[in-house]
């Protein structure tokens, strides 16, 4: 149902203007307040004084827009309250506030790093805008004019993305799952309040625990209802003048008769991605007999063959929206199960390991010690984020922390608590029992934290456990006799 006008003299006493957020070439998006309820938001400021026809497409706009259900995941809120002012041939469109971010800040921002997006993201955001378009053709609604340009509010965000540098420095090995089941895990366990990493890691794995949508499709102006929507090899022409944005347009719609359809989206679509994940403007217009343009290799193979089907000259070698969201949500699953981005990640140096797995600070900060000296989650996600932290980076078995700490001091210790559980995986692993801490304590001689016992002495299954304890062949001349024989008394 089409939002109701109101007409107005003059300022909308119904809301207060906070700040502007962008400048298109129709109009303004400005922050406001609304009186009522003090809720922030957006409103969409067209300017219709100088081209009559833009009243033609604010009415188009707000026609499709309102006729998308607020459950609708993938598109943008629309408000349903719109102002017409006479006197200054303005329409205002109020809509939820996206986090003052779009796609194309996204794209500007990973330039000027010189950077790009971690593929996790690139899949993951490309399913979220394939199902939306979906949607909008599922309702009958051709879009005609994807894309992420910033200032008009085509391609929002729900969230500003802050978390590129920490994908590409998660653990090197094991799935892209497994490694940011790592973060989400050890995140979820550990005691965070202090340092702006570990903050960080605590919203992606709030976010990642719910993954709430992020993508989402706005601006309708040329969007039009029409049967082409739904019927396959069926299009509609252009209307009102100029339609759709150079760069992200199909080669079957820059034409003077341009036929606009589902595929033409699609290939708006594909553009849009391309932009993303090469942090440069739309490729140049697809030729007959050229060949898609592809982006980096770093990126999984089934993902890259759907942009690049997706940029094919003739409509007919596209896929249509619903085969794009199956196959972009067959990518983000298999995306979490390539071991080939294992590679991709900066490699975990035994002196720099990746910050947000294994910071370097004070006693706590690692993870694989923390996980047992603080433990807050069930003892079977404690022990698989365990798991995962030591197929990452091994070597961290033997870190020592403040005191001479190790992370089978931490086990012992919370034997009280957990039992010998977290001992023998541990001892699985390759811990070494003889190791001291500064008070010269092994973990045979690890006192209970009020000092009153020895806890291998009162649990007998700690002991046994410790006893697992083999010294690799390679290390056996490292050892002293002195040891040796402490191992025979104990």
């Amino acid at each position: 149902m089409a939002a109701a006008v109101r007409v107005l003299d003059g300022r909308d006493p119904n809301y207060e203007f906070v700040g502007t957020l962008g400048q298109g070439v129709s109009g303004s998006i400005a922050r406001v307040r609304r009186v009522s309820d003090g809720k922030i938001m957006a409103c969409k400021v067209i300017d219709c004084s100088d081209n009559p026809l833009l009243v033609a497409l604010a009415t188009r706009e707000i026609h499709t827009w309102s006729s998308f259900a607020t459950s609708e995941k993938y598109i943008a809120n629309f408000g349903h309250d719109v102002t017409w002012t006479e006197r200054t041939k303005t329409m205002r469109l109020y809509m939820k506030l996206y986090a003052d971010s779009d796609l194309q800040r996204v794209i500007t921002g990973l330039r000027h790093q010189d950077s790009i997006i971690h593929p996790f993201m690139a899949t993951y955001w490309a399913m979220e805008i394939a199902t939306g378009l979906k949607a909008c053709h599922d309702h009958g609604i051709i879009h005609r004019d994807l894309k992420p340009v910033n200032g008009e509010l085509y391609l929002l965000l729900d969230m500003p993305y802050i978390f590129n540098e920490m994908l590409w420095e998660s653990p090197t090995v094991g799935t892209l799952g497994q490694k940011l089941y790592i973060m989400y895990v050890a995140y979820k366990i550990m005691y965070c309040e202090i340092d702006a990493e570990k903050e960080l890691g605590k919203q992606f794995s709030a976010w990642f625990e719910s993954r709430p949508p992020w993508c989402h499709i706005s601006d309708f102006g040329f969007g039009k209802f029409t049967a082409a929507a739904h019927l396959s090899g069926h299009h509609t022409k252009g209307s009102l003048g100029t339609v759709g944005t150079t760069g992200y347009l199909a080669p079957e719609v820059t034409h003077h008769e341009p036929k606009f359809s589902v595929k033409s989206d699609v290939y708006s679509f594909g553009c849009l991605v391309y932009s993303l994940c090469t942090c440069k403007p739309p490729p140049p217009i697809a030729t007959e007999g050229g060949r898609p343009p592809e982006i980096l290799q770093i990126y999984p193979k089934i993902f890259r063959e759907i942009i690049a089907q997706c940029m094919e000259f003739h409509p007919d070698n596209r896929p249509n929206s619903r085969e794009l969201a199956n196959r972009m949500a067959d990518a983000f699953i298999g995306i979490q199960n390539d071991r080939g981005l294992g590679d991709l990640a900066k490699s975990l140096a035994y002196s720099n390991l990746a910050s947000v797995l294994i910071p370097e600070a004070f006693e706590g900060d690692f993870p694989l010690h923390n996980i047992f000296r603080m433990a807050r989650a069930p003892p079977d996600d404690v022990e698989e984020c365990a798991r995962m932290i030591y197929n990452a980076a091994p070597y961290v078995l033997g870190f020592k922390v403040k005191m001479g700490r190790t992370p089978l001091y931490w086990a012992v210790r919370g034997a009280g608590i957990f039992g010998s559980r977290f001992v023998e995986l541990l001892m699985d692993f390759g811990a070494d029992p003889y190791t001291k801490d500064s008070y010269g304590y092994d973990a045979y001689h690890i006192v209970s934290p009020d000092n009153n016992f020895v806890i291998a002495n009162l649990y007998p299954k700690v002991r046994e456990a410790l006893n697992r304890y083999t010294l690799p062949p390679r290390a056996v001349k490292q050892y002293s006799h002195t040891q040796t024989s402490q191992r025979e008394e104990c």
